[in-house]
């Protein structure tokens, strides 16, 4: 299939996809991965405006962006800022729509997924959910999130044996990247993507946004009314900036010698 290559945000890239288009792509992926596994995981990263501020401050964030597979619009703030610099995005493609987008795709294809992520029984609940949604689908991994960097490779070596081909880390960002970048391969799957807060709409006491809402752009103002405290900065503070350096239209990220290559193989734990 025709990959379409990213544009760049002021210094981070943006893959121009519809939500199809991507579910498409990373199918390819997994339909040519080798008998023996070996290719590194594809990694996806949804960008939205509070993210990319926090590139900003977090140069490994950013190189984590750059360095993804595939990144995808993931807030109308996004598409706004590409419409401004001269691209046009499709659409927004966000986590939680790809997500179940892919377990979709998950149960009809036989792949097994595991969920990774949220507080205490929240992943469980959300497997609960998303099979009662895909009946086929085999969920052979859920693990609540609140576990330090010390525990990381230890729950890698957890997700490695139950044989999952796709993750979903349900954590905050840079967390959910960090944990992405540095143990995506150790996990032995071949698709690996973070969805923030969407075990808490699937499984937990979130709801999500009217369909209207969410056509209108304002989802996130949603979410920030069911979680006020911790999401102030995320939507207040971050979310202001994003708009000043959207009108500014100043690039807040030092260009790098390649501000998208390619990254290096890694070898597969057994």
């Amino acid at each position: 299939m025709a990959h379409h290559p990213p544009i760049s945000v002021l210094g981070l890239p943006v893959h121009p996809v519809s939500m199809n288009q991507a579910v498409l792509r990373i199918e390819a992926h997994l339909d040519g991965v080798p008998p023996d596994r070996s290719a590194r995981p594809f990694v996806h990263v949804a960008l939205n405006g509070p993210k990319w501020m926090a590139c900003q401050d977090n140069p490994d964030l950013a190189r984590g962006v750059r360095e993804a597979d595939l990144v995808t619009a993931d807030g109308v703030g996004v598409l706004a800022l590409a419409r401004r610099l001269g691209h046009r995005l499709p659409e927004r493609v966000t986590g939680i729509d790809l997500m179940d987008a892919l377990c979709a795709r998950a149960a009809s294809r036989g792949w097994p997924v595991a969920l990774l992520g949220g507080r205490e029984g929240v992943a469980s609940a959300a497997s609960t959910e998303l099979r009662r949604r895909y009946r086929r689908l085999a969920v052979s991994y859920t693990h609540h999130g609140y576990f330090g960097p010390e525990d990381d490779e230890r729950i890698a070596s957890e997700v490695a044996s139950t044989g999952a081909r796709l993750l979903f880390v349900g954590m905050q960002t840079p967390r959910k990247e960090d944990f992405v970048t540095r143990h995506a391969a150790a996990c032995g799957v071949d698709f690996a993507m973070g969805v923030g807060g969407a075990f808490d709409v699937l499984g937990g006491p979130l709801k999500r946004a009217p369909r209207l809402l969410q056509d209108l752009g304002l989802e996130w103002a949603w979410r920030w009314a069911q979680e006020p405290q911790r999401l102030a900065r995320r939507y207040g503070w971050d979310g202001a900036r994003f708009v000043i350096r959207t009108v500014r239209g100043r690039p807040p990220i030092p260009p790098t010698a390649q501000a998208v290559r390619a990254r290096p193989s890694v070898e597969r734990a057994s």
